[in-house]
């Protein structure tokens, strides 16, 4: 599990769009770009440097782009043997910021301002993770923080619902 928890730590992207449906056909989709203002500017001059994260009543359809092309991925759902949500928050900020706090006394309050940068930074660093793994290959996983930009969030009891979600519509692709 640790691998997860560093994976997330560098590769969590900006929350662009979330859509959560019960009534499908397309039950959730969720898209990301990595964090940034020059891959915001290639999102919005129509460079699709996104990962896109869609759950449909029969696949999941993972995709990502870069500057030189796109890969997409579809599981079939009765393929699907684990799901895994979860959240990460960067504990080591608050620490400095304690220790910075602490240090305020003896620097007359010079640091007070970086105690304040590591909170703020620490609520933006947020991550949730959502992973599907298939039966065989790799797992399909994104990881999101927080939007300033587009001021798109994911709370974890939003990430909780989408595993809810897909577990469901695998137990019933199952079944067929």
């Amino acid at each position: 599990m640790l691998w997860l928890a560093n994976m997330v730590g560098t590769q969590a992207l900006a929350l662009v769009q979330k859509e959560i449906n019960t009534e499908g056909p397309c039950y959730v989709r969720l898209v990301g770009r990595k964090s940034g203002v020059v891959d915001w500017l290639l999102t919005v001059i129509g460079i699709n440097t996104t990962t896109v994260l869609e759950v449909y009543g029969d696949r999941i359809e993972y995709s990502y782009g870069s500057l030189s092309g796109r890969v997409v991925e579809m599981i079939p759902l009765s393929k699907v043997s684990n799901l895994l949500c979860g959240r990460f928050k960067p504990a080591i900020l608050l620490i400095l910021a304690g220790i910075c706090f602490a240090a305020a006394f003896v620097t007359f309050g010079i640091t007070l301002i970086f105690s304040i940068l590591f909170v703020i930074f620490y609520f933006l660093k947020k991550t949730v993770l959502i992973s599907i793994i298939p039966n065989s290959g790799s797992a399909s996983s994104v990881a999101f923080k927080r939007s300033l930009i587009e001021g798109k969030d994911i709370s974890e009891e939003e990430a909780a619902n989408i595993i809810k979600i897909v577990a469901q519509l695998v137990e019933y692709a199952n079944k067929k």
